[in-house]
């Protein structure tokens, strides 16, 4: 099944229409038909189950940054604690409590004979150690998620506020999950299929607020799961193919329009002149229609430059 995407609610919030614009993958719904609607959180869960985009969470980066320092500060005392200890043994003048340092084996056997602090400081860093590290990694986790886009989040926020929708439902701290500061570390869950250039997300959210404004509307029927809430959708495997074939039209056309319009010119300033208008408009493109890293893009444009000069250098132009 495709991934969708999540569009903006501009429109109908000034128009009084109940039909923001949406695409989400369709999924399952936990609630059949002939059950009660939900409200509150289980509406507001089946909403994330079916439309990925809608799935944001917040961060709580401080939280877990302080729950890793507490953690830290909690391994740092064993630590000192296991040096002490360490340091005990080793000048304590008795044989078998010198053997801790060099034999486990010895370690264990007088831990069963009750003289168990040096192991069972061991057994705490262990176990401290390992909340430790899966806490760590879980934060490193979290860390990559992407970031919601600004019209996923206002979609998200509108939902909630709408008396067709959430219907305000949040009381209490947890009214401003999704709002105020808190809207600042949001994660989302979706996985994107379309190319997060610059030009692909001006398409798929500003072009097709446009078109469901314009045309959308009055064709498009809302979704199934839902229709109380007006949410209709669009396939984002299709809004994918147009960018696509746009960037790649748009990508095609540069260098061969280049090279035309240079062999109609005779005037070799004019000529350098628009060589280097075709290869700032070809870097825009770049920017605008592509990922790419800095690196690529400037090697991109010195081969586009070097070919424009390779052909000036060697076309005198029509009649000459």
């Amino acid at each position: 099944m495709d991934a969708k995407f999540l569009g903006s609610t501009e429109h109908q919030a000034r128009t009084g229409q109940c039909r923001p614009t949406v695409k989400a993958l369709m999924a399952g719904s936990m609630f059949s038909t002939g059950s009660p609607k939900p409200r509150g959180y289980p509406k507001l869960a089946a909403l994330m189950g079916s439309h990925q985009e809608t799935a944001i969470f917040r961060r709580f980066g401080t939280l877990n940054m302080l729950n890793l320092l507490s953690l830290q500060a909690e391994l740092t005392d064993l630590e000192v604690q296991l040096e002490n200890i360490v340091k005990g043994d080793e000048t304590s003048g008795d044989a078998d409590r010198m053997l801790h340092a060099i034999d486990f084996r010895e370690l264990r056997a007088h831990a069963k004979d009750g003289d168990d602090l040096h192991w069972q400081t061991l057994l705490d860093i262990r176990a401290k150690l390992q909340e430790y590290n899966a806490a760590i990694l879980q934060v490193a986790q979290v860390s990559k998620l992407e970031a919601p886009r600004r019209d996923e989040l206002d979609f998200l926020q509108d939902w909630l506020r709408r008396p067709t929708m959430g219907d305000s439902f949040l009381r209490g701290p947890e009214s401003r999950t999704w709002t105020g500061r808190a809207s600042q570390e949001m994660v989302t869950l979706a996985q994107r299929q379309m190319e997060r250039d610059p030009f692909s997300n001006w398409f798929s959210t500003r072009l097709v607020d446009i078109y469901d404004k314009v045309w959308g509307n009055r064709k498009k029927e809302p979704i199934a799961g839902d229709p109380d809430s007006g949410i209709v959708e669009y396939e984002d495997s299709r809004l994918a193919a147009i960018s696509n074939a746009v960037g790649v039209i748009f990508a095609s056309l540069i260098p061969t329009v280049s090279v035309l319009v240079l062999y109609f010119i005779k005037n070799m300033l004019v000529r350098i002149g628009l060589l280097v208008v075709f290869t700032a408009v070809f870097a825009a493109a770049l920017a605008l229609f592509t990922n790419a890293r800095k690196i690529e893009i400037f090697s991109a444009i010195a081969a586009f430059a070097a070919v424009e000069v390779v052909f000036i250098g060697s076309s005198g132009g029509p009649g000459m």
